[in-house]
């Protein structure tokens, strides 16, 4: 079985309870939180699971689809040992 390495940053404890929302993109489901537009300052968060990896992701400064492009472009990190060239 090869090794998993958790890549995460959440929000601990989850305070934003009932306001994430299901989203389907390419295939696979992610849970998405917007702030209300009163809310400033605070970050839009997606959260997805890849291969047993829960993946966060958050900011405040870049929009929402943009995020969700980011996350299209995730690619699994190869977990053999490379030697030094």
């Amino acid at each position: 079985m090869a090794p998993k390495v958790p890549i995460t940053s959440s929000p601990a404890p989850d305070h934003f309870g009932k306001r994430w929302r299901a989203l389907e993109r390419g295939g696979e489901e992610l849970q998405i939180f917007e702030p209300d537009e009163a809310r400033q300052g605070v970050p839009t968060f997606i959260r997805l699971e890849r291969e047993g990896t829960r993946i966060n992701i958050s900011s405040a400064d870049i929009p929402l689809e943009e995020l969700l492009a980011l996350t299209d472009l995730l690619v699994r990190v190869p977990t053999e040992r490379r030697g030094f060239t």
